[in-house]
C-alpha cells in the first residue's frame, strides 16, 4: 500500500534552535524556528516556551488562532445576517406558529435594551 501523504504539500519546520533564556519570564526560552513554506520560501519565526516542544505547540496554536480570526472577520456579514434572523425574524414566526404572541415582544425588548445600554454608556462615559 502506497503512502498517500508522501507527496502532499505542506509547511514544514526545518530546524529549531535555542536563541536565549527569557529575562522577563524565568524558566522560558526563545527559539528560532525555520519553516519551509509551500512555495519553497523559508521563513524564520520566533517561538517561546519552557522547552522546544512547548514552543512549537504555542507557535502552531497562535498561527491557528490567526487563521480563525481571519475567517471570522471575513465572514462578518454572514454572522450578522444569521444573528439578525435569529433575533429579529424568528421570534415573530414562532409567535405565529405557536399562537403565543409574547415571542413577538422579545425582539423589541432586546432592541430597546441594547439601545438603552449604548445610550447609558455614552452618557456616563468614564474619562
Amino acid at each position: 500500500m502506497k503512502n498517500k501523504h508522501k507527496n502532499k504539500d505542506r509547511r514544514r519546520a526545518i530546524s529549531c534552535e535555542l536563541a536565549r533564556k527569557s529575562n522577563s519570564h524565568p524558566g522560558y526560552y526563545k527559539y528560532i524556528v525555520d519553516i519551509k513554506e509551500i512555495d519553497g520560501a523559508e521563513a524564520k519565526h520566533p517561538a517561546y516556551g519552557v522547552d522546544m516542544q512547548d514552543a512549537l505547540k504555542r507557535l502552531l496554536r497562535s498561527e491557528r488562532n490567526e487563521k480563525i480570526v481571519n475567517v471570522v472577520t471575513n465572514r462578518l456579514d454572514v454572522i450578522f445576517i444569521l444573528s439578525w434572523f435569529t433575533l429579529i425574524i424568528a421570534p415573530p414566526v414562532i409567535a405565529m406558529i405557536t399562537g403565543d404572541y409574547r415571542w413577538a415582544v422579545y425582539p423589541l425588548t432586546l432592541i430597546f435594551g441594547i439601545s438603552f445600554i449604548i445610550a447609558a454608556l455614552r452618557i456616563f462615559k468614564p474619562e
